[in-house]
């Protein structure tokens, strides 16, 4: 993955807790006011600039420090996050950054941000109210910081900014991707519901290019069965940075009726006879899961001139 840096300018926090949200969920990444940038950026491929709406000086240390690195940004991937009450001056003010950086931006959008009077300076109040009134907006008290959009915000922008430069062949890549799932027999199966969620160590079963799972029920099933969205993971031990192999799985999971065509083909793939199952006290359940993406991380690929994390979507 590629080094993400997050620069914000934020008057009283709201940009900030963006741009930190921001870098949890792209990793590989810091995040910095924009008056701590560090003297050396480039470590870092991917710019992520997060500023807070302030009126006629929105962004004005950012567009600053912008025009001084020109020539570095001109050869960044750049992303560009407003925090504000609306969302309609977005596309003015992402404008007037790309001006100072001399390309259009990979990614821009907007988080609701919030307004607290209490919390403004003198100085602030005065500006603020001056610019609302030109604008015919009431000064009040006014929005929430959307955490959610941050969240989903970031996670669209995680697909852009860390999508492999030097990407696999489809064939070879799920040929390695089959090849490792057939090389271990157990695996972490994630169900949830709600705020309740189960992560349970499991045998896997690899067969027509869908996952099963034999179990004897419990609480994997009180997420299942509310929804059918379910995250698998196959892991090799961690010895070092160099020698990284995990490969998490997102798809659709169902339980298959029981006795069903399927249910009988699936036993017996894995060598269990209906005799066995009808001599059992218990019904045994099987659980499938449809692949929809592997995310796979193999250090190895490095060897082979493509990047370490490679997607593959079904």
């Amino acid at each position: 993955m590629r080094n993400t840096l997050i620069i914000s300018e934020s008057h009283y926090g709201t940009a900030k807790r963006a741009a930190d949200i921001i870098a949890l969920i792209l990793g590989n990444s810091r995040s910095v006011d924009v008056s701590k940038v560090p003297l050396e950026i480039n470590k870092y491929k991917n710019i992520v600039l997060v500023f807070g709406f302030y009126g006629y000086n929105t962004g004005k240390k950012l567009k600053e420090y912008l025009v001084l690195e020109k020539n570095n940004m001109v050869t960044k991937n750049v992303a560009i996050i407003g925090v504000g009450l609306s969302c309609k001056d977005i596309t003015k003010y992402a404008e007037s950054i790309e001006n100072c950086i001399g390309k259009k931006a990979e990614f821009v959008d907007f988080v609701q941000g919030e307004l607290r009077i209490d919390k403004l300076t003198e100085e602030d109040k005065i500006i603020l109210m001056d610019f609302f009134k030109k604008t015919n907006m009431k000064f009040e008290d006014m929005g929430n910081f959307d955490k959610k959009k941050a969240i989903e915000l970031a996670s669209r922008l995680a697909r852009i900014l860390n999508k492999p430069e030097q990407e696999m062949e489809r064939e070879e890549l799920i040929n390695e991707i089959n090849k490792f799932i057939t090389s271990h027999n157990t695996c972490t199966l994630s169900t949830g519901s709600g705020n309740f969620i189960r992560n349970t160590p499991i045998e896997h079963i690899y067969y027509k290019n869908n996952f099963y799972f034999i179990s004897e029920g419990g609480f994997k099933f009180k997420g299942l069965l509310q929804n059918s969205n379910v995250c698998i993971a196959i892991f090799n031990n961690y010895t070092s940075m160099s020698n990284l192999k995990g490969l998490q799985v997102s798809g659709k999971g169902m339980l298959i009726p029981y006795l069903s065509e399927e249910y009988i083909e699936g036993m017996s793939f894995k060598g269990i006879k209906m005799e066995t199952l009808n001599n059992i006290p218990i019904n045994m359940n099987l659980i499938k899961v449809v692949p929809e993406q592997f995310e796979f991380l193999n250090t190895d690929f490095k060897n082979k001139g493509f990047d370490s994390k490679q997607y593959y979507f079904a």
